[in-house]
């Protein structure tokens, strides 16, 4: 009686400990499971994210190839409340409407919008417009986003960015393509992931630095392609890159550190490393 008892006593304490084996198991897959859906969805956001720069990027060329190899000004102001954006400047070469937002809005950007203000996520690098980086030249240390403003320097009527006067484009001093001595390594556009950066829209059109390109008050570093932002060059090609490494240093938390990149935010490039994939 008392071998069977506690045969019968052994059995069920065996039997739970199975139990919460299996219990322990199920929970691990599960976050296995989910870790693994995360990864495919934070991936598929990054993939839809490189191509609607990609294809902003055909829409920008084809704008070059319209104006004289000009490339897009990130945008001109002639009042405070008239101007032109680069997405409204490209906005025939690309789609329409709602299609046309689509691209311009990446998939991790979850920032809500405003109202009915439709959000924007790109942004051009931009140009210091004072007097050692103008005129546009190869030596110019900051990027190729132009703003023209009427507060003391020349600008232009909304009609005459893309007319022509005798055969001539009548527009602003641009940036032009062959002005790029490393096109495959200087950004043209950028994601900026803040509430600001609507459609249309002047505020974010332009972006200075590394340093504004996440509101991480609304979105998370990691959770946003993994801490890296994707890199639409005057190529035509796209990069995913950390900051650190946009700015030309080695990132040891993302990639090898030996890795040697270039300073893509700046048209001049002293010795340029070629980022083409």
């Amino acid at each position: 009686m008392c071998n069977a008892f506690s045969s019968r006593k052994f059995a069920a304490a065996f039997n739970r400990v199975e139990l919460l084996v299996v219990i322990a198991t199920l929970a691990v897959l599960a976050i296995l499971a989910l870790a693994a859906v995360y990864g495919l969805r934070q991936r598929s956001r990054e993939t839809a994210c490189m191509a609607n720069l990609k294809q902003l990027g055909v829409a920008m060329s084809l704008y070059e190839k319209n104006n004289e190899e000009r490339l897009p000004f990130a945008f001109v102001e002639y009042s405070q409340s008239t101007f032109v954006s680069w997405d409204r400047l490209i906005y025939s070469y690309a789609s329409s409407g709602s299609g046309q937002n689509h691209l311009l809005l990446c998939p991790a950007d979850t920032i809500p919008a405003k109202g009915s203000d439709l959000r924007r996520t790109y942004s051009m690098p931009k140009h210091g417009m004072d007097k050692r980086d103008w005129p546009p030249a190869s030596d110019n240390a900051t990027g190729v986003g132009l703003w023209w403003a009427p507060r003391g320097r020349e600008y232009a009527s909304l009609s005459a960015l893309n007319s022509k006067t005798n055969g001539k484009t009548n527009a602003l001093p641009a940036i032009t393509v062959d002005m790029i001595p490393s096109p495959d390594a200087t950004a043209l556009l950028t994601e900026q992931a803040q509430a600001d950066n609507l459609e249309f829209s002047y505020s974010d059109a332009t972006i200075d630095n590394p340093a504004t390109q996440l509101d991480t008050r609304a979105i998370k570093m990691w959770r946003y392609h993994g801490g890296k932002f994707n890199y639409l060059m005057v190529d035509g090609h796209v990069g995913l890159l950390s900051p650190l490494e946009s700015l030309g240093e080695s990132d040891p938390v993302y990639d090898d550190s030996d890795k040697k990149f270039q300073n893509i935010w700046t048209i001049r490039h002293d010795k340029a490393e070629n980022l083409s994939p």
